[in-house]
């Protein structure tokens, strides 16, 4: 200490500076070791978790099996599934969802329902499912008139009802607003509409995170988000069905065509919403509510969410409010019937015959009007 107070003013201050740097270099230096060690670690865990995913890939080919159609559209393959009565005045075009790629099994038991008394057709939209990637723009005429020429391709023509699911009802209304003689009707489950992207920017509904997530699913990371793992709480799945959903999942549960496909929603969902709805055609939407009997008995994930909601109001009925919104939606409009069923979002994937007797129903209301 006297050594010090003998030191200039100027003599303290560089013995600080100096002091200080070194501080500051030693943090520096196990900062940057901590780095090093941090990236080399995530790099040895990527590089694993790839060497896994496709050894996983590899066995999971068995699974991989087609049970549709490889139809060629501009270039590249896209699979078209059809089955059901070959002599039906109509065919039921089921549209898939937007992230959605197993639903060429997972609608396999209603297809089982509706096999006696329907004809029916799927496709799986580019760079989903057994569809290869396109590469091509996910411009909403884009899409549909691929999905138009593989329906053609596989000798399915005209006239349809179309069955949107989810995002799939924003190309199902352009498809009937663009080619209204093809259209005849419209059965939405859990079908999206261009109202709920209003005021919604590009970069909110698809953004970096995104782009980062296809990258990401490319090494396997889809074998660590549990909640992409399929479910059958009504046990209507055989165990190969099941793993042919695992199976296609993990090998493409996010693709580039994917990630460009959510990149254009809101502009493809604005386009649908200046043309407005079409107003000539019946459409019934059908939507799940897990809040009804039986399946919130089943899933234990929703009970405890209505549990903790019935703390604060345990006095709403909430199997009524779930749709509330979605109910005053569609009140106005003349031509839609607004069904509801007791299940989840995909409600085909809990209710098969509940579905297909909405379905039939539709059709055959449909047709009286045709004649």
């Amino acid at each position: 200490m006297a050594k010090d107070m003998k030191l200039s003013k100027e003599e303290r201050k560089a013995k600080v500076r100096k002091h200080t740097k070194k501080i500051i270099h030693i943090f520096f230096k196990f900062f940057l070791i901590f780095l090093i060690f941090f990236m080399v670690t995530n790099i040895l865990v990527f590089v694993i978790l790839n060497i896994y995913h496709h050894n996983q890939l590899d066995k999971e080919k068995q699974y991989l099996v087609q049970t549709g159609k490889q139809v060629e559209v501009n270039g590249h393959y896209m699979n078209v599934v059809t089955g059901g009565k070959e002599d039906a005045k109509y065919t039921y075009v089921f549209m898939h969802s937007a992230r959605i790629v197993d639903d060429s099994v997972a609608l396999q038991p209603l297809w089982k329902e509706m096999r006696d008394d329907c004809r029916f057709a799927y496709v799986d939209r580019s760079g989903v499912g057994f569809s290869d990637v396109s590469g091509e723009s996910r411009e909403i005429d884009v899409m549909n008139d691929e999905t138009r020429k593989a329906l053609l391709g596989a000798g399915v023509k005209p006239p349809y009802i179309l069955v949107p699911m989810g995002t799939a009802g924003i190309e199902a209304l352009h498809w009937a607003n663009k080619y209204p003689d093809e259209v005849i009707g419209i059965f939405g489950i859990g079908m999206s509409y261009p109202e709920q992207y209003e005021g919604m920017k590009t970069i909110d509904y698809c953004g970096f995170t995104d782009w980062l997530m296809v990258r990401f699913f490319k090494v396997g990371g889809s074998r660590l988000v549990s909640s992409l793992k399929p479910e059958d709480l009504a046990g209507i799945y055989t165990n190969d069905q099941m793993e042919t959903r695992k199976a296609l999942i993990y090998k493409g549960a996010y693709t580039d065509d994917m990630y460009e496909e959510d990149l254009a929603m809101v502009d493809n969902a604005a386009k649908v919403q200046k043309e407005g709805w079409p107003k000539d055609i019946p459409i019934t939407v059908l939507y799940g509510n897990p809040v009804m009997e039986p399946y919130i008995k089943l899933d234990k994930e929703k009970q405890e969410t209505i549990k903790k909601a019935q703390e604060t109001r345990p006095d709403l009925d909430y199997a009524e409010v779930y749709n509330y919104d979605l109910r005053e939606f569609y009140k106005d409009k003349k031509n839609v019937t607004f069904e509801e069923l007791s299940g989840p979002s995909r409600v085909y994937t809990f209710d098969p015959k509940g579905v297909k007797e909405k379905l039939v129903e539709f059709g055959k209301n449909v047709e009286s009007k045709q004649k």
